[in-house]
């Protein structure tokens, strides 16, 4: 069965990471930021200066990862660090774009 299979890969992997090194492996950082090349569909009003104030923003945000134990160096830590950070910024943070 493959998939029993690949849970006890991960299942392994992750112990790796507990048992062997015990310690952080890198880090991931989000830098955040509003997009300023977003425009809105309405574009008749973009000029006017009050305008400007009510135009909505659309954040983005760098996305950083960093694994430094060259133990844990491919096996999937920094893949899964990075796709659990862009689902929380995009579900709490509003982020919209990842650079």
């Amino acid at each position: 069965n493959e998939s029993a299979e690949d849970e006890s890969t991960s299942a392994k992997e992750f112990n790796f990471v507990t048992k062997t090194l015990n310690a952080m492996v890198g880090d991931v950082n989000l830098f955040l930021s509003d997009d300023d090349d977003y425009d809105d569909d309405d574009d008749s009003n973009s000029h006017e200066e009050d305008d400007s104030k009510n135009k909505p923003t659309k954040r983005m945000a760098e996305l950083d990862v960093m694994i430094a134990e060259q133990d844990a160096r491919g096996k999937g830590i920094g893949k899964e660090c990075a796709c659990m950070m862009m689902l929380y910024a995009t579900k709490y943070l509003k982020i919209c774009k990842f650079v």
